[in-house]
Parts: structure tokens; sequence; C-alpha cells
């Protein structure tokens, strides 16, 4: 029985390391662990939630809108909306974004943005409907839920060069989603 008391016990410090690591992780410290500090990107009224980092910068949702911050500069900004009702699911990789954005009666596109350009969203693979969700970036690789695709949902991803070489042709791969309903792609973009 103490075996078992100890397991859970060991368990349950176990997560709340694992907890605090990940708020931590998700308040955004910065430099290195020698020098780190906690950081408030956005204190203001309303709902911030979705956080992702990727070295200087951090992309989070905000209400119904993606923001990104830089640490390097404090600068914290909101990504242009356009017409569209709502942006969310969002993921970071360097100062490149990609989220869902959803256009009322429309669509939900997966949007590319670059932070450290701050030209005007990029939708990818466009297409006049259709829901596409849960979009993930690492290196050159941009993986997400397209719904539409042989009508049920499943896996899909592109291989996709950024501006100024947008025009470059995209590679479409499925599979059945999985229970996460949520792409995720490696820090480079070489596995999905």
């Amino acid at each position: 029985m103490r075996q078992m008391r100890s397991i859970r016990e060991g368990s349950v410090r176990a997560r709340r390391v694992a907890a605090r690591a990940l708020v931590l992780l998700a308040a955004a410290l910065v430099a290195t662990a020698a020098h780190a500090q906690e950081v408030t990107i956005n204190a203001s009224a309303g709902d911030q939630f979705d956080p992702h980092v990727s070295g200087d910068w951090a992309v989070y949702t905000s209400d119904l809108s993606i923001r990104y911050y830089r640490f390097s500069t404090g600068v914290d900004a909101a990504i242009p909306m356009g017409s569209s009702a709502r942006d969310l699911l969002s993921d970071i990789s360097g100062s490149r974004i990609v989220f869902s954005r959803t256009i009322t009666g429309v669509k939900t596109a997966i949007m590319f943005f670059d932070a450290a350009i701050g030209d005007a969203p990029i939708e990818i693979d466009p297409r006049a409907t259709g829901t596409r969700l849960g979009s993930a970036i690492g290196g050159d690789t941009i993986a997400y839920i397209d719904q539409a695709l042989h009508h049920t949902a499943s896996w899909s991803f592109t291989t996709w060069s950024p501006p100024p070489h947008s025009g470059s042709p995209t590679t479409r791969h499925s599979t059945a989603i999985p229970t996460s309903r949520r792409a995720a792609t490696s820090s480079s973009g070489s596995t999905v």
C-alpha cells in the first residue's frame, strides 16, 4: 500500500512539475534559463488563449483574432482580419504564422502570415468553399485538417514555400484523421 501511495504521490508531483513547466512556457520565458523572466504579453479584458512560442516570437488567440508578440521588442500586434469573422487555431515557426480564418457562410481557410514582414495574410491552396482547421507549421511544411477532402475529415498536409516563392506547387497527402483533431509538425517540418 505504501508503495502504491508513493507511486501515486510521485505521479502527482510529476504532473505538477509538468503543469508548472507548461505555465512558464505559455507565459513566454525570455532569454536563457539563467536570465529568464516572466513576461505578461496581454493583460487586457477578454479571452487570450492557445499560446505558441517559437524563438523570439509568440502567437495566441485574443477573442476573435490572432495576435503575435516579439520578445526582443515588446511589440504585441494583431494580424489584419480583412473580411474575416474569426481567426483561430494558430501555430508559429520563427516569425511565420499559420491559422484558420472563418469567413461566415463561405469557408474556413488556412492562412499564412510572416510577422517579420507584416504583409497581408495569404490563403494557402485557396478554395471557394470548405472547412480547414488545426494548422501547424515547421520549416516550409504546413499541415492542416481539410474536412472537405473525400467528404470526410482527414489529414491534409502540404509542403509549401513562403513568399516570394508562393507560386510553387503544393503536395497534398491524406490519411484518416487522428483523435487529437489538430495537425502537428516537427520544428524543421520533416515530420508531420
